[in-house]
C-alpha cells in the first residue's frame, strides 16, 4: 500500500474506484485539476478514456484505492491490487501521451461550451512564447502548455481557451 500513498504524494497521481468507470486516475500536476473550477479529468483505467467530472468526485462515488482494496474480500483483494499496481506505472510510463489526450479534452470541452467547432492540439517547436489567458488570467507559455492546431494560439491548461472569440 505503500506504493500508492508514494504515488499520491511523489507523483501527484491519484488512484480509487468508481461504481460505474472501475479504477480511475487522476493526475493532480495538471493544472486542470490542481483548480478544479471546470471539473476534473479522469483516466478510466480499464479503457484508457478521459472523463470530465464535473461533480462531487468523493467517497461514495470515489473511494481512495487503498482504503477501496482493504474492504474488498480476500479473493477479490489480489487481482485487483494488481491491475492497481498496472494502471498507475502505466500511466507514468507514458504520461505525456495521457497528458496530451487530458488537454486535448480541455481545450475541447471549453469549445464545446462556447459553441464552436471542436479541434485538434499540437506541440510546438516555435520560439518560446509567454502569455496570460484571457479568459482566466492563468499564465500560459508554449514551452509547457499546448498550441491549438487550428489559430496557433497557446491554450490555457486550466481553462482550455485559446484564441478570444474563438479560432475559426
Amino acid at each position: 500500500m505503500e506504493f500508492f500513498q508514494k504515488a499520491t504524494y511523489e507523483y501527484k497521481v491519484w488512484l480509487g474506484n468508481h461504481p460505474d468507470n472501475g479504477l480511475v486516475l487522476l493526475d493532480r500536476s495538471i493544472t486542470a485539476n490542481e483548480l478544479g473550477t471546470r471539473g476534473y479529468y479522469f483516466l478510466k483505467c480499464s479503457d484508457k478514456s478521459i472523463y470530465c467530472e464535473t461533480g462531487e468526485w468523493e467517497e461514495p462515488n470515489y473511494v481512495y484505492i487503498v482504503k477501496y482494496l482493504n474492504a474488498l474480500e480476500k479473493n477479490k483483494f489480489d487481482d485487483e491490487l494488481k491491475k492497481a499496481s498496472e494502471a498507475i506505472n502505466d500511466y507514468l510510463k507514458d504520461k505525456e501521451n495521457y497528458k496530451f489526450k487530458i488537454f486535448e479534452q480541455v481545450h475541447n470541452k471549453f469549445l464545446k461550451d462556447k459553441n464552436l467547432p471542436m479541434n485538434s492540439i499540437v506541440k510546438t517547436k516555435r520560439s518560446f512564447r509567454e502569455s496570460v489567458c484571457w479568459e482566466c488570467s492563468t499564465t500560459v507559455d508554449n514551452s509547457s502548455d499546448y498550441e491549438c492546431k487550428a489559430c496557433g494560439w497557446i491554450i490555457c491548461s486550466n481553462c482550455g481557451a485559446c484564441k478570444q472569440n474563438g479560432c475559426i
